[in-house]
């Protein structure tokens, strides 16, 4: 078969339908001018030399900003379908719907109060929350509350053993709190 070369443009006749170059000083010079040449990178702007003819970006980073990009504007696009598929599952599946709001509740319970904590929101606690917070802020309160009353029933022991002791240590000098 008759090709004309992609570097040099002179026919040259080849078995290899894939090969389109004349000869290899040809190909040599086509990928260095190849990797020498410089593109423009689509998010940032900065000039890079390509690693692949389908380079786009100069960087992972610019990838990944170009790709989120891509899925807000398909996301934007396909809204209402995607709301529609969602109304439709929890009308079918309201069982599964349940339990998904449930597990998501609590799994972003903190950063929610975080927010909240954050921007001086007014952040709604349900019942449970509200307990729950509770306990947390009063938990140091409740273990002194219940180490004063331990103490006052040694106390009582105390005075009822010996009816003349007022305070801890008793009559032979040995200490009923240590």
């Amino acid at each position: 078969m008759i090709k004309t070369c992609k570097w040099c443009g002179k026919e040259y006749e080849t078995n290899l339908y894939w090969w389109l170059f004349c000869c290899d000083e040809c190909y040599k010079a086509y990928s260095e001018e190849r990797s020498s040449r410089l593109i423009k990178c689509e998010i940032c702007g900065d000039e890079f030399h390509p690693s692949s003819s389908r380079a786009k970006y100069c960087s992972d980073t610019c990838r990944k900003i170009a790709q989120a990009k891509q899925i807000k504007q398909w996301n934007k696009d396909h809204h209402e379908e995607l709301m529609e598929k969602q109304r439709q599952l929890r009308k079918d599946h309201p069982e599964i719907t349940k339990k998904y709001n449930r597990k998501n509740y609590y799994k972003h319970l903190e950063q929610r109060r975080e927010y909240a904590r954050n921007y001086s929101k007014n952040y709604y606690y349900s019942h449970r929350e509200k307990i729950l917070a509770y306990q947390k802020d009063h938990r140091e309160e409740k273990r002194l509350a219940d180490r004063r009353r331990y103490w006052e029933k040694k106390i009582k022991v105390c005075k009822a053993e010996h009816e003349d002791c007022l305070s801890c240590p008793t009559l032979d000098g040995k200490c009923l709190f240590d």
